[in-house]
């Protein structure tokens, strides 16, 4: 650890060198400018000389800030402790490596770079990671990692983009079988006692800057702009299905109801779902398919009805904690990718679980169905006799 800091100091040094010494180039030919320019004999040919000059000496510049960065990416980075690793990557090098494999070869035959070595895509991959996991802006993780701004922005997009089509219809998966269906319900019962349960839904604001183009639709509830990442996750925790993209002030019934969750459940043809639904919070319509909490109207809420709004509670809080970044379908997919190697957050740095009823009051759905009534009552039913058959 010691050594690494040490490293770490005497990289900056130099760093901090380097941009003195191109303050002071850049000083000397901003001087050079100011040579009165009325002068008839006026010779330009030393400006020319001393840009050339100015231009050669930025170049070699930056091939030493590219290569402090390479030594501090192969040397430093690459050899981190597997705890420094995942607390600045958010992910173990095991998952590092083998997302490399998985994704150096999409970027090779998708980039106009044929001649980037392996280890360069790996420091591209690695700085898309560090972004996500930091926020930083460009112009820092580029003096990290050793790029430009517009280097930086184009990896992303790279990374992006391979990310999603690689992994998207392989990694967020709605459950198409009998036997996953059953392998998720069977994993939401062990766990809540919550016979049924398909998948917890939920939706997320991800903070963004005020959009150019009708800013107002973007301004939500909580008084910060967004979009709205919707997403059902299972009794594990991964993502089962998400809908990115709805400006922050639209409300979470509408965009379920645009939602492909909506048709695949309104129109379903296969009978593995049948019997099975989805919990989710009091500004959801209460459906065949989607349980929420009952909502008291003025008349009080008897104790059964109390008792399933705890229970609903519980069960459905796996989806809150599933939220662990702010970022959207690149992150859902490695979230998942992470969950499937189970590559875990360390303790500390967990969701904690805090059990707390929803204000399912706050908003009122005028779009649930009769049918959709008649199955929570049942399930209410069910779960307040089995309480009082425990308690015997």
């Amino acid at each position: 650890m010691n050594d690494i800091n040490e490293i770490q100091t005497i990289i900056i040094l130099i760093i901090i060198i380097i941009l003195i010494k191109h303050i002071e180039l850049e000083e000397l030919l901003i001087a050079s400018y100011s040579i009165e320019q009325e002068e008839e004999d006026f010779n330009i040919l030393p400006l020319i000389l001393l840009y050339s000059q100015h231009n050669k000496e930025i170049n070699e510049l930056r091939k030493l800030n590219r290569l402090i960065s390479n030594y501090w990416f192969n040397e430093v980075c690459l050899n981190m402790q597997d705890f420094e690793f995942k607390r600045h990557f958010r992910l173990t090098r095991s998952t590092f490596e083998w997302l490399c494999c998985e994704i150096i070869p999409l970027l090779r035959r998708n980039s106009n770079e044929p001649g980037i070595i392996g280890l360069a895509w790996k420091q591209k991959i690695a700085a898309s990671l560090w972004f996500l996991a930091t926020g930083e802006c460009f112009r820092s993780i580029g003096e990290k990692f050793g790029m430009g701004e517009s280097t930086i922005s184009y990896a992303l997009r790279q990374f992006f983009d391979v990310i999603i089509s690689k992994f998207l219809s392989e990694k967020i998966i709605f459950p198409t079988t009998e036997l996953e269906v059953n392998r998720i319900t069977n994993g939401f019962k062990i766990t809540r006692n919550f016979s049924n349960v398909i998948g917890a839904i939920d939706g997320s604001h991800i903070p963004i800057k005020a959009p150019h183009l009708f800013p107002a639709d973007y301004f939500n509830r909580k008084g910060f702009y967004s979009i709205v990442l919707q997403a059902v996750v299972d009794h594990k925790k991964k993502f089962l299905d998400i809908c990115v993209g709805w400006p922050g002030s639209m409300h979470d019934n509408r965009i379920l109801i645009n939602s492909n969750l909506y048709n695949k459940f309104n129109n379903q043809v296969t009978t593995h779902l049948n019997n099975k639904y989805i919990l989710g919070d009091g500004r959801y319509p209460n459906l065949s398919w989607l349980i929420v909490p009952y909502k008291d109207i003025g008349r009080g809420l008897t104790q059964e009805q109390t008792y399933f709004n705890r229970k609903h509670s519980q069960t459905r809080i796996k989806v809150e904690q599933a939220f662990v970044s702010h970022i959207i379908t690149t992150c859902c997919i490695l979230h998942n990718i992470c969950e499937e190697r189970c590559d875990f957050l360390p303790p500390d740095e967990r969701y904690h679980e805090v059990e707390t009823e929803t204000d399912v009051n706050r908003e009122l759905n005028t779009t649930e169905t009769p049918e959709g009534n008649v199955i929570r009552n049942s399930i209410c039913n069910f779960l307040w006799n089995q309480r009082n058959t425990r308690r015997r």
